[in-house]
């Protein structure tokens, strides 16, 4: 039945998903969206034009182009050069002509009329007047698939044209591209994790059926989290691509504890019926605990702003949940069907792990001083690596470097004013309050202000549209000299309605919210936040009416609000799997002791990971902020593991030395197998296209090899020590 209804589940990248749910500045997003429009449904296109944009045999082509994409049915609108018009007061009304004007031999160009307006013009065309932008507006309630056919069109008519270069910006876009990327490597991710533990499987094993048995489970398990995602409705986004790796490393894990103890238990001379009761009545509680604690430390996510987050958050819960199950129904099913021999491992081929248990248990028991003292340089280390961590956020590092999106969101930022909306929107508490003209005059120097900012291009503002009006009327005249209201009033009044009419504004039909426009290059969010504050305080320092309220908003500001967010909520999350984790442990070992080691050795790993993202520059980004989750909560499996050992055999009253000395033992090689089936699955991710896919791939790995050693050094070194009972 899951078979049947996988075909059914949906990609969907919808970056709205990233958005932080509630926030005030979201909320406002949203009210301004409906009261000037926004940009997501607007394709930035830009051509280069050679050595200049006003060639005639140019503008013929992108005449024709503009004509052929707005003749799509999933096209709105197209706004560019060749269609732009200039308004102008005539004694029959306003009356339009365009800046390029079309004649029998070639198009003239208005060269006088587009530089006096060219506050509103130059959002057309870039500086140095080499490259031309199309603004295609698709239909705001296109499904994905119509959004992907109208790009496929789009690109075929500028193919078509033999233009000299072309590139696109625009969310869609950007959706579209990153759906593609989804799907490939959904597939990739499959296949490449099932090779990875296959061959570490066979090394470890060196057995066909033990290598059948958990990969077998663990396809049906993915299969059953993938048919279950479709019965529910619930699409796949950008972190699906951890799915494969969660269920298939994660599940696999419990197996491999499971057979490394059937193994055990089968080589003392016990049948397969009774090995099986041994290892299911001495690690079966193990298995349960951690995959509890693993399913309620991505539960945590749920407590996320942000959808995308929350929902991955609960799936991968589920998928840890089918892991389990898969584990012991199959477990009982294999182990009772077929005779599953583990071959010994010999010096020859093999690691001898009881040579290896003896010498780790020797080193916690006589050099447990060394192993703490080690442990406090690297922890204090890791703190100062800490101290460096990169918060910046560039918006380009999450673009695949061999991508056409690299290409052109370099070409944007680099050539074109940049990659990067820029919107600081103003509302007044008056009804038409814009139009006052006190306040164009502070609009002006405001534009100016702006304008001064090299990282900020392409200023256009409630200025620039104030301007326009006022060309239409009197060409001579500067907006913010007219002294006199009425003028102003009589200007806008004489205006018909359908000069409001568009889905982008830069003043809304009441004149009381508007925007200033730009382009910004990708600077980085702290950047962009140092520039904002001294925006807002060269607005207060001006003395700025009272009526008029300023905020930063748009796409690219609600992206920062999420990265911040998340970084924002990073803490919060890892209390609450700690808190979540603690209140198990204390339930199942009922140790205070116990419960305060396994929290602190599991710490470790979080703090050295961090400190290495310090030291390395890694940008802790909103997307990797769950890595530090994610790590917790798998990386203190084995911990549970080697304490569960531990509490059984001092339940049997063996002496600790002996204890410890059996557990690592019993426990270790298990630990050290799953260890190396989880870090080779974890790497598996660097085959992604996106940086934080590729970064959490190697982050978590990281995180888990210093984890396995914190296990079996640090860890009972810690038992050794305190909890002598």
């Amino acid at each position: 039945m899951a078979i049947s209804v996988i075909p059914g589940l949906n990609v969907n990248i919808d970056f709205d998903d990233y958005y932080p749910n509630k926030d005030p500045e979201l909320i406002f997003f949203h009210h301004v969206k409906k009261e000037l429009g926004n940009d997501e449904h607007i394709l930035l296109v830009a051509v280069e034009a050679g050595n200049s944009l006003f060639d005639p045999g140019f503008l013929h082509k992108i005449k024709d182009a503009a004509s052929q994409i707005r003749s799509l049915q999933e096209v709105k609108r197209v706004s560019d050069l060749t269609s732009l018009k200039s308004y102008k007061k005539s004694p029959f009304g306003i009356i339009s002509s365009n800046y390029i004007k079309p004649g029998k031999a070639r198009d003239t160009v208005d060269f006088s009329k587009l530089a006096k307006d060219s506050l509103y013009t130059k959002r057309f065309y870039n500086q140095p007047r080499n490259a031309i932008y199309l603004y295609v507006q698709l239909i705001d309630t296109l499904h994905p698939v119509e959004v992907d056919n109208a790009l496929n069109q789009i690109t075929s008519v500028l193919e078509d044209q033999e233009f000299e270069a072309y590139h696109l910006m625009g969310r869609k876009y950007l959706e579209s591209e990153y759906k593609k990327i989804v799907n490939r490597e959904l597939g990739r991710s499959v296949i490449y994790t099932l090779a990875v533990i296959v061959v570490i499987l066979f090394f470890f094993f060196r057995s066909i059926k033990g290598i059948l048995f958990p990969v077998v489970s663990m396809i049906l398990a993915l299969v059953m989290l993938y048919g279950s995602l479709a019965v529910l409705n619930r699409d796949l986004h950008i972190m699906s691509n951890l799915f494969p790796t969660i269920i298939l490393i994660v599940g696999i894990s419990d197996i491999i504890h499971i057979l490394s103890g059937y193994d055990f238990e089968f080589r003392r001379g016990f049948d397969i019926h009774t090995s099986t009761k041994l290892v299911l009545h001495k690690i079966g509680t193990a298995i349960f605990l951690t995959s509890i604690t693993t399913a309620i430390g991505f539960l945590t996510l749920c407590s996320s702003s942000m959808k995308a987050i929350s929902s991955f958050g609960m799936e991968a819960a589920i998928a840890v949940l089918i892991a389990f199950v898969f584990s012991i129904l199959w477990a009982h099913l294999f182990l009772y069907q077929f005779n599953i021999k583990i071959p010994v491992h010999t010096k020859k081929n093999q690691l001898n792990w009881a040579k290896v248990s003896r010498w780790i248990h020797k080193i916690v028991v006589h050099r447990s001083g060394l192993i703490w003292v080690i442990s406090v340089i690297v922890l204090m280390a890791s703190f100062i690596g800490i101290s460096r961590i990169n918060y910046n956020n560039l918006q380009v590092t999450n673009i695949p470097l061999d991508h056409r999106l690299r290409s052109d969101f370099n070409y944007f930022d680099e050539l074109l004013g940049g990659s990067r909306t820029f919107e600081l929107l103003v509302s007044s508490d008056k009804e038409s309050g814009l139009r006052d003209k006190s306040h164009i005059a502070k609009f002006y120097q405001l534009h100016n202000y702006l304008e001064s900012f090299p990282e900020i291009n392409g200023i256009i503002s409630p200025y620039s549209w104030y301007q326009l009006v006022v060309n239409i009327y009197d060409r001579s005249l500067n907006a913010h000299e007219i002294e006199d209201q009425q003028v102003i009033d009589k200007f806008v009044d004489g205006l018909p309605l359908n000069f409001y009419a568009g889905d982008w504004k830069l003043v809304n039909k009441n004149e009381n919210i508007g925007r200033f426009s730009g382009r910004m290059k990708d600077i980085g969010r702290l950047e962009v936040i140092k520039i904002n504050k001294k925006i807002n305080q060269w607005i207060e320092d001006n003395n700025f009416p009272q009526d008029l309220k300023f905020q930063v908003s748009g796409t690219d500001h609600m992206i920062d609000r999420g990265h911040y967010h998340r970084i924002k909520n990073m803490i919060q999350g890892l209390v609450i799997a700690l808190v979540a984790v603690s209140v198990l442990i204390a339930l199942i070992f009922r140790s205070r002791s116990l419960l305060f080691i396994s929290l602190i050795v599991n710490l470790f790993p979080i703090i050295i990971v961090a400190g290495i993202m310090g030291f390395a520059g890694i940008e802790m980004r909103g997307s990797t902020t769950i890595l530090f989750t994610i790590g917790f909560v798998i990386a203190i499996d084995d911990t549970l593991h080697l304490i569960s050992k531990y509490q059984y055999f001092k339940m049997e009253g063996l002496p600790i030395e002996l204890n410890l000395e059996k557990s690592i033992l019993e426990a270790g090689r298990a630990i050290v197998t799953t260890s190396v089936i989880l870090i080779g699955g974890f790497l598996v991710l660097l085959h992604s296209q996106s940086w934080d896919i590729r970064t959490l791939g190697i982050l978590v790995s990281l995180m888990l090899f210093v984890a396995v050693i914190v296990d079996l050094f640090l860890l009972p070194s810690l038992i050794f020590k305190f909890d002598k009972r």
